[in-house]
């Protein structure tokens, strides 16, 4: 059972970056992030038990990612592919398709089946987005950094601080993929939603910011055969084992990224911060390691201070595990 959950915001969004301040966000939501959202919702909803089943049987989330009405975006793939058109000669449409942070399903379907993309032009690139028609990321999303006060509880001054934040337009957002071994995981997950979707997302979610309402869609898998003994990777990552990542990193055409990812605990621990993990970036590229159109892999880590293991039993969780495409 695959998914496909369409996050229509009605209020503005911050989600934080690695960055320690709030002048610099991210414009969509990684899969660890979401699943500590749901993990989060259902110990509100009075169901902890519900949590311990997720990374491991249950329910399994890609990344939030962009789309436009019915078009979905895709990280682009971070593995060496041919593309010798002759336009390519501009280097600017090269230094483009380097920069190029998400591509349609078209353009995903041509580069994982080994096909030359032809959406080469300078007007198949905006902002970050690369697509097969002609296309300006301001149909999708705007941003703006503002201003705030902090005012302090004791005598000390008012301080400034900037805040960005990010506005999606009509029939645009964020959607993300999930897998569920049964209908009673999709309901369980469906319930977090529907609190996440009043209470907020993200930060200032105390001034109404990240609302939003969410649309429930069959997922249409992309048009791949897996072929090429490699799969795609549409969250962050964790490999389950030492054997297991020297099996992923095994295929020549490997190709990734890694990001550090921690943060700081909730109360009543706030002073306190996680311990760090690195994890392979959406997108990534690695052998695969199951048979299957769109598996699930990965694993997921404790990442309690030491100093906080001794006074509390409660774990804080990292979700490695998620989805991932053979081709």
């Amino acid at each position: 059972m695959v998914y496909t959950y369409k996050l229509i915001f009605k209020s503005p969004l911050h989600i934080g970056n690695e960055r320690s301040d709030y002048a610099s966000g991210n414009s969509f939501i990684h899969s660890d992030t979401l699943y500590s959202a749901i993990a989060w919702a259902w110990n509100m909803l009075g169901k902890p038990e519900w949590i311990d089943h997720v990374p491991n049987e249950g329910i399994h989330l890609s990344s939030c990612f962009p789309f436009e009405q019915s078009r979905l975006f895709y990280p682009r793939p971070q593995f060496s592919y041919e593309i010798n058109r002759e336009i390519l000669v501009e280097t600017s449409v090269k230094k483009k398709i380097k920069k190029a942070e998400w591509v349609d399903e078209k353009i995903l379907t041509d580069i994982l089946s080994g096909r030359e993309p032809i959406a080469n032009d300078k007007k198949n690139f905006s902002g970050g987005f690369w697509s097969t028609d002609q296309f300006d990321k301001n149909d999708i999303i705007g941003r703006s950094v503002i201003p705030r006060v902090m005012v302090p509880r004791n005598n000390e001054d008012t301080k400034i601080y900037y805040i960005e934040k990010f506005f999606f337009k009509e029939d645009s957002g964020l959607y993300f993929i999930a897998k569920f071994k049964s209908e009673v995981e999709k309901k369980q997950l469906e319930s977090a939603l529907k609190l996440l979707s009043e209470e907020g997302f993200g930060t200032d979610r105390n001034v109404g910011h990240g609302k939003f309402d969410f649309i429930v869609e069959q997922f249409e898998l992309p048009n791949i055969k897996p072929s090429s003994g490699l799969m795609y990777s549409l969250g962050l990552l964790i490999p389950k084992d030492r054997e297991s990542m020297k099996q992923m990193m095994s295929h020549p055409q490997k190709g990734y990224g890694i990001m550090k990812r921690g943060g700081w605990l909730s109360e009543p621990y706030l002073t306190w911060k996680k311990r760090h993990v690195h994890m392979f970036t959406e997108g990534s590229v690695f052998k695969s390691l199951e048979d299957g159109n769109i598996v699930s892999n990965g694993r997921t880590v404790d990442l309690r201070p030491v100093d906080v293991k001794s006074t509390t039993s409660h774990p804080i969780w990292r979700c490695g595990r998620t989805l991932l495409l053979n081709f």
